[in-house]
């Protein structure tokens, strides 16, 4: 499989699993205090620029493989 695949792949889990965790935050959200919201925050920024640079991954090993003609025929 091709780099371009797995980066994606990894990014579109990434990004599953970023928006499942913010429609869990968001229905606790009237239960969390301030800090706690705080605290819930941070593994879904963490998801969010994992997502990102997952992405950039994908697109610059698509851009190589599309330069050395190396992309997978579907």
């Amino acid at each position: 499989m091709k780099y371009y695949v797995v980066f994606l792949i990894i990014g579109l889990l990434g990004f599953g699993g970023c928006a499942l965790f913010q429609i869990g935050l968001e229905t606790l959200a009237p239960k969390l205090s301030q800090r706690e919201w705080l605290a819930a925050d941070v593994p879904l920024k963490i998801g969010v620029f994992t997502f990102g640079v997952s992405l950039w991954l994908a697109a610059i090993s698509l851009l190589v493989a599309v330069i050395t003609g190396n992309v997978v025929r579907w």
